[in-house]
């Protein structure tokens, strides 16, 4: 069934309104919220320990440490040469109305050799799921969309394992997936798994899935 795009567009700007109107009500309560952080910071501990005992239960407030909240860090040396890698997965989600039942799982990833001169390396995995073995689950009752979601971010870890396994490619080597002579060994940053095109549902994965330096 096709949109009513006359009754879509007087919502589409009722919705700018309200994300505007969201926006500023925003800007007035963060600077707010950012003192009452501050004030915090300078609380004693035994009152700040008091104050979260007094909290509703729902609030789930973090216990204090030894640290204070607004404490800050100097940052650590930048390495001449750092190697970043990155994948995200989407989906298409089975419809048991269609023709056909299948579902698909879209990956991609990108190698990143900071301070080298090469160019990113880009690579896509697109995989069509319609076999029996991948329809079902161990009950024999058709995927639903956590085991999809499941598998999608399966499939974004195994991108990231087999870009740290894989030869750093020479500098003008354009193909993220095939092979080439290795560069001098630079540090390893998988950065992580995650969605950022809003496809993810309730109950998936945090957006950094794995995480490590080699």
């Amino acid at each position: 069934m096709s949109l009513d795009l006359q009754q879509v567009l007087p919502q589409v700007e009722h919705l700018g309104q309200e994300a505007a109107r969201r926006a500023a009500e925003a800007s007035v309560r963060l600077p707010r919220l950012a003192q009452l952080l501050l004030d915090a910071a300078r609380l004693e501990r035994s009152e700040l320990e008091r104050r979260l005992a007094a909290a509703p239960s729902t609030a789930h407030p973090a216990g204090p440490t030894d640290e204070s909240i607004d404490a800050r860090f100097p940052l650590p040396p930048h390495p001449p040469r750092l190697r970043l890698l990155a994948a995200d997965g989407s989906q298409v989600y089975p419809d048991r109305h269609a023709a056909a039942f299948f579902y698909m799982v879209n990956v991609g990833s990108i190698d990143l050799l900071q301070g080298s001169g090469r160019p990113p390396q880009i690579a896509t995995r697109s995989n069509l799921h319609f076999h029996e073995d991948d329809l079902h689950d161990t009950r024999g009752l058709p995927v639903d969309t956590h085991l999809i979601n499941a598998r999608r971010d399966a499939a974004e870890l195994a991108e990231l394992a087999r870009l740290v396994e894989a030869p750093i490619l020479p500098e003008g080597h354009r193909d993220g997936v095939g092979g080439g002579r290795s560069e001098a060994p630079a540090p390893s940053a998988p950065l992580g798994a995650g969605s950022v095109d809003g496809s993810r549902g309730p109950g998936d994965g945090a957006p950094f899935s794995w995480a490590g330096l080699r």
